[in-house]
């Protein structure tokens, strides 16, 4: 008896975060978002909304992946439309969101970076991240979105700007070179401006971009160390 209750008390659950729906989007168990981020999901109403899975969930964060529409370009393998959310404590928005015909992504539900988050700018948080199993998310909507956020944290935005080096994405270089904050420090413009030195013909315009604005503030970069 007491067996049979706790199937029942599972399913029930089940049935409160939405595979009871017939849609089955919650996927296996061991990466389904937490409740919170399954309401904030449903509550956007995205189009055949097909799957919810959790990407990063560690020191207070969960990164949240989701996959919607019709199907596309099936004859070379079918897509989704997708997006991908964070949720921090009780504060939960996009990173990205693809955009559709019948969808257009409301920039008040993107998560909103304050200078308080300290956490998520963490160089041994941003670590695990990298090493998580599916962490494509990283280097293609966390990073994006902080470099070009005027409240991440200076130093993250320093850390950044080295980092490119590592990972070859435009993605990342032009929103940090537009950053406010960006501009106008000379730290972090001097590493841009070097990225020309990786002949990647992908980073040019960012180098250059760079170079224009410590010319608008007379500035020069240190020589190099012999």
């Amino acid at each position: 008896m007491l067996f049979l209750k706790n199937v029942a008390c599972w399913a029930c659950c089940l049935c409160v975060l939405g595979s009871c729906s017939g849609d089955n989007v919650l996927g296996p168990i061991f990466n389904r978002p937490s409740p919170e981020v399954v309401a904030f999901v449903r509550s956007q109403h995205l189009p055949e909304l097909r799957r919810v899975s959790r990407k990063f969930h560690g020191d207070g964060l969960e990164v949240f992946g989701v996959s919607y529409g019709p199907p596309q370009d099936c004859p070379s393998g079918c897509f989704y439309l997708s997006g991908i959310g964070l949720r921090s404590g009780p504060r939960i928005g996009w990173l990205r969101l693809s955009s559709a015909n019948d969808v257009d992504p409301d920039s008040s539900h993107f998560f909103d970076v304050l200078l308080a988050d300290s956490v998520l700018c963490r160089a041994d948080v941003w670590d695990r991240m990298q090493s998580a199993d599916d962490n494509w998310f990283f280097w293609n909507s966390l990073l994006p979105y902080l470099a070009g956020d005027p409240d991440t944290d200076p130093e993250a935005l320093r850390r950044i700007s080295r980092m490119v080096y590592q990972y070859i994405q435009p993605q990342v270089t032009a929103p940090l070179v537009d950053n406010p904050w960006v501009q106008q420090d000379v730290t972090s413009l001097c590493n841009l401006t070097k990225l020309s030195e990786l002949n990647d013909v992908s980073y040019h315009w960012t180098a250059q971009r760079a170079q224009e604005l410590l010319d608008d503030l007379n500035a020069n970069c240190p020589a190099p160390e012999p």
